[in-house]
């Protein structure tokens, strides 16, 4: 073997002997889809195909929206777990190289960074750890079409990693520039910027991100209900979760409602607010107890209305709820006493939705409907939810 050969094969463990920095900690500092995924459900902790192409034919199936005959209106708990597979998906679509890159050493390895660099299909793509210090280190992934010159920032962020216990785990910032990442490669359908502020810990997860002018793709969710048709959005959501306890998912977007139907046309897009709250324990006997409420404003409703909904979920273990118990939604006016206009269920056994939640909203009135001004959806902090901190 030539030297230089064998000198580049050997450079990690000749750093680390020499007090400098080797491969795996700068592995150990790149986030993986795994620390970053919000897993409202079992599946959205799997990557690729499994995870996310193949959502549609494993996504949950509640017994209630296949029994109703409600077509209206997607029940909450779906609708939420699509939220969270829609994000999921667009980071994976960055993360996926991240991830390839971990599997192997670095290209290139200093005592202050590690590069790697890969062709995939009609694309480059380099990453790059930059060691800022002993617990910081920087992210860029840049990608360019094959043959060419000038490098596209696609992917950045910066982790600290201070109070890690395991590979991933930090606390920092990340930007997915997915208008870039089109320039780069027109085969990726969707444009906008999401930007993610997290905390990736073993007792806990929080991911805060905010998306700005973004197309998304799919535009429907699992069910085949359009998203939003039109202009790019702007949406904000925040998901929290402590393993073995609970967690919850807040969410304002622009969704589209197909009831009440509009006098013309396809519906237009709604403002909504969505909350997912789960917990584990209690009673009655399921391991996992979870509750969603949201509520509509604006699209095709009069302004002197809204939508509020509600279902409630069980299952035998964290983060696989499939069992929706109770499921209501109903047009009533959007002034106290909040007088019902019309109704789309209920459905199930109201007595199934855990008292720690709070009153369970009726068809009849508007007494027991939550108070949806106790929640600040535009703020970074966790939805609170049963038993959390």
């Amino acid at each position: 073997m030539k030297l230089s050969r064998l000198a580049a094969a050997l450079s990690p463990f000749l750093l680390a002997a020499c007090g400098g920095t080797s491969a795996t900690s700068f592995q150990d500092a790149a986030p993986s889809y795994s620390s970053l995924a919000m897993d409202v459900t079992a599946d959205a902790t799997a990557g690729g195909t499994t995870g996310m192409t193949a959502y549609a034919a494993s996504a949950p199936v509640d017994a209630l929206a296949v029994t109703t005959t409600d077509t209206c209106h997607p029940h909450l708990f779906l609708r939420t777990a699509d939220v969270a597979w829609r994000v999921n998906r667009h980071l994976w679509r960055f993360l996926r190289h991240v991830e390839m890159f971990a599997s192997r050493a670095p290209d290139k390895l200093t005592s202050g960074d590690a590069t790697w660099q890969r062709t995939h299909g009609t694309i480059e793509v380099k990453w790059t750890v930059t060691k800022v210090s002993d617990e910081v280190y920087d992210w860029l992934l840049q990608a360019r079409p094959v043959g060419g010159t000038d490098w596209t920032t696609v992917f950045s962020g910066e982790i600290d990693r201070t109070g890690a216990t395991a590979p991933h785990q930090g606390k920092g910032t990340a930007k997915l520039d997915l208008t870039a990442l089109h320039a780069v490669d027109p085969t990726e359908p969707f444009t906008g910027v999401i930007d993610t502020a997290f905390e990736s810990f073993a007792d806990h997860r929080k991911l805060v991100v905010d998306a700005v002018a973004v197309t998304w793709e799919p535009p429907v969710d699992a069910a085949g209900m359009a998203w939003f048709a039109g202009a790019p959005e702007n949406a904000h959501y925040v998901y929290y979760r402590a393993p073995g306890k609970g967690g919850s998912f807040k969410a304002h977007d622009s969704m589209v409602f197909l009831c009440p139907p509009p006098a013309v046309g396809a519906p237009p897009p709604a403002d909504v607010k969505l909350l997912s709250r789960w917990f584990v324990g209690g009673s009655p006997t399921a391991t996992y107890q979870g509750r969603s409420d949201a509520l509509m404003t604006g699209g095709q409703l009069d302004a002197a209305d809204r939508v509020v909904g509600l279902t409630c979920q069980t299952a035998a273990f964290d983060a696989t709820p499939t069992a929706e118990a109770y499921w209501l939604m109903k047009e009533e006016s959007a002034t106290s006493p909040f007088a019902t206009v019309a109704v789309w269920g209920p459905a199930g056994n109201a007595a199934a939705c855990a008292a720690a939640f709070g009153p369970v909203p009726t068809a009849a009135d508007g007494a027991n409907d939550f108070d949806f001004t106790s929640v600040n959806f535009d703020s970074a902090d966790p939805a609170p939810f049963p038993g959390g901190p």
